[in-house]
């Protein structure tokens, strides 16, 4: 594959990691709708061989198309709607747990291991999300964030020609993945799966982040420059 490929590849990477980091850690907006509606293409094409996925992704695509095709007061319901079920899921006593330690510590409860490793790895690579949020640093979004912050700097050292640091962030990605991401990613979609929310926009998110990861994880293995 040539380097201008696997450039572009690796800003595409970018941009769904951060879009899917926003759309869990502030509640939605209509800008946060009509990104969706923009990258859904980019989503599908993703999960081509994935027929669940392609599934949930049919119906990620109605609810968006609804919510692009309706009135502004019908909008303005449906970002409500969204804020409500955001609130509950993720804000209120027994929500869904939406940090990596909560899932991994033995008895739920400590989120401390794993936002030292965390903490550790986003200083030893100069990322820093304090300015966003004070959200746990293995929270959800951070993580997403930090894979987008890795695959712009892999495409940034690609372009430079600087080979030796392009593969050594792609190594730290998929180390990322398997050792944070990708342990916990399927408990916390499952957890979401269980409540009543509308039209399980959450879930469907999350369904195709377990599967994008899972794909993504795939890809670096097999990477070569």
């Amino acid at each position: 594959m040539q380097h201008n490929e696997i450039i572009d590849i690796m800003h595409g990477r970018e941009v769904i990691y951060a879009s899917v980091s926003d759309l869990f850690l502030y509640m939605i907006e209509d800008k946060h709708i009509k990104m969706l509606y923009e990258i859904l293409p980019s989503f599908k094409e993703i999960s081509s061989e994935n027929n669940d996925v392609n599934a949930v992704l049919g119906n990620l695509e109605k609810f968006i198309l609804k919510y692009i095709q309706g009135s502004n007061s019908e909008k303005e319901s449906i970002i409500q709607e969204l804020h409500r079920v955001y609130t509950r899921l993720f804000c209120m006593g027994k929500c869904v747990p939406i940090s990596e330690s909560v899932y991994l510590s033995p008895l739920h409860l400590t989120k401390q291991e794993a936002e030292i490793d965390v903490e550790e790895i986003y200083k030893l690579y100069g990322f820093n999300m304090n300015h966003t949020s004070n959200e746990p640093l293995d929270h959800l979004s951070y993580e997403l964030m930090f894979m987008s912050y890795l695959a712009k700097g892999c495409a940034y050292h690609l372009s430079n020609n600087n080979i030796g640091m392009a593969e050594k962030l792609k190594a730290l990605q998929k180390s990322f993945l398997q050792n944070h991401l990708l342990k916990w990613i399927e408990d916390f979609s499952r957890s979401i799966k269980q409540y009543e929310e509308l039209d399980k926009f959450y879930y469907f998110l999350s369904a195709f982040l377990v599967d994008f990861l899972k794909t993504d994880e795939k890809y670096l293995e097999t990477l070569e420059f």
